[in-house]
């Protein structure tokens, strides 16, 4: 794999990088995809699967806490 960004004329120690941070972003996501999967099973009603949630949760806290 790490053949591909070097081909692309990417020094070495960046394609080493690059290769490593995607690894860890697929790793996440499948952690993440298989926690949310197994809380949905168990109907845990904490856990966010919907992107509509998010900002609704996000709009209850208190402003004066989360200000920029």
């Amino acid at each position: 794999m790490p053949g591909i960004p070097l081909a692309g004329c990417v020094a070495a120690q960046s394609a080493a990088w690059a290769v490593d941070a995607l690894l860890l972003y697929v790793a996440a996501y499948a952690l993440e995809t298989s926690i949310a999967l197994r809380r949905s099973v168990h109907e845990d009603s904490g856990w966010v699967l919907d992107r509509a949630e998010l900002p609704r949760r996000f709009s209850a806290l208190p402003v004066e806490t989360f200000r920029p």
